[in-house]
């Protein structure tokens, strides 16, 4: 009887999380830049609900306390009460009461729920990200580190390592916190910090963590989901390698996996838009892919052209990259593309410099007269 209240309340939860109305690009607007000290990489922290909507997760807060205080409980009841309650406190931004709730559980997986053996595992997960992040809010990187290696590696190995980790919920619905997906992510960042520190070494290669994040990414999830997120963690992870001297193979597998996330992420724009994010990326893959690998660049800017409008920028690094691999055709055709383009977009210009001609010179005229 416990374990269905506890249950029916977590439905309760995941109910009403699911229709926060959230942005997933505005959230990670600048994700995994460096932050004012020159050192830590910014990394926010799952989205917790806004005052007003944190008070519909009051009740559910008073009826988990309500069946702890009720009758005796076994271990494994103990156990997702204490979860499910801290996750109400995370997401209502309560995080003393979230470290309450947590305080003393065990940080290994000690049981197979009753429910299924991967809601154990999803509950035990949750439990330790949540920890993770209450000591990353204490400027406790090396301690949130060790967490988020300890939580992984139990995971892995209660599954097989190649398995399937991190299994979107919903997809119509980006979910506020895919717990094996937050710990992953959070591993690397934090790897990636404390390795940039000044004579601080981890014991985690920080790239080598970002590489597991985004390969199990792409093994396991449709390039839409976290696609802000994992673009953003890709585009720091392409410039690591660049820092390493990489091989290029290494820097174009990169480059495709970063236009079929920016392709995710973005809509076809407007004809008088553009997307920055895109054409910041097709400078990169220019000046990496340029020389030695053309033929994987051209595939690059066919699909950055459809994100931005045809863009001129886009369309000269196309036609380089063409004529780099021999291809004269279709380099004569995206040339004339080109001048069609620039023509258009020259075109108010000029309209524009001979309508204040034509003010220019009947104001010379009224002064002559």
């Amino acid at each position: 009887m416990t374990f269905a209240k506890i249950i029916l309340c977590e439905a309760r939860l995941e109910e009403l999380l699911l229709n926060i109305p959230w942005t997933p690009r505005t959230h990670w607007k600048d994700e995994g830049s460096v932050m004012e000290d020159g050192v830590r990489l910014r990394t926010y922290y799952p989205l917790h609900l806004s005052t007003t909507a944190s008070a519909t997760l009051d009740p559910l807060e008073k009826d988990l306390r309500r069946i702890s205080k009720g009758r005796s409980m076994t271990d494994e009841e103990k156990f997702q009460l204490s979860v499910v309650l801290g996750k109400v406190c995370f997401y209502g931004g309560k995080f003393d009461a979230c470290s309450e709730a947590l305080s003393g559980l065990p940080s290994t997986i000690q049981h197979d729920a009753a429910l299924s053996p991967a809601y154990g595992k999803q509950l035990y997960m949750a439990q330790m990200v949540m920890t993770g992040i209450l000591l990353e809010m204490k400027e406790d990187l090396s301690g949130a580190l060790g967490i988020y290696e300890t939580a992984i590696d139990n995971f892995w190995q209660k599954i097989k390592e190649s398995s399937v980790v991190i299994v979107p919920r919903s997809s119509t619905h980006e979910e506020l916190v895919n717990w094996p997906e937050e710990a992953l992510y959070r591993r690397a960042m934090m790897a990636l910090s404390i390795n940039s520190s000044k004579g601080n070494v981890g014991s985690l290669d920080g790239v080598s963590a970002l590489a597991t994040y985004l390969r199990k990414m792409d093994d396991a999830t449709p390039s839409g989901f976290r696609a802000p997120r994992r673009f953003r963690a890709n585009r720091v992870y392409m410039d690591r390698l660049r820092q390493k001297g990489a091989a290029v193979s290494e820097l174009a597998h990169a480059h495709t996996r970063q236009m079929s996330l920016l392709k995710a992420a973005f809509e076809l724009p407007r004809a008088d838009e553009s997307h920055e994010e895109v054409l910041a990326e097709v400078d990169l893959a220019a000046e990496d892919l340029a020389d030695e690998a053309p033929e994987c660049l051209i595939e690059i800017m066919y699909s950055a052209l459809s994100l931005t409008f045809n863009s001129p920028r886009v369309l000269q690094h196309l036609i380089r990259a063409l004529e780099r691999s021999g291809d004269y055709h279709e380099a004569s055709l995206a040339l004339r593309t080109y001048e069609q383009v620039a023509a258009r977009q020259l075109e108010p210009v000029r309209k524009r410099l001979a309508a204040k001609q034509a003010l220019d010179d009947r104001a010379k005229k009224f002064v002559a007269d």
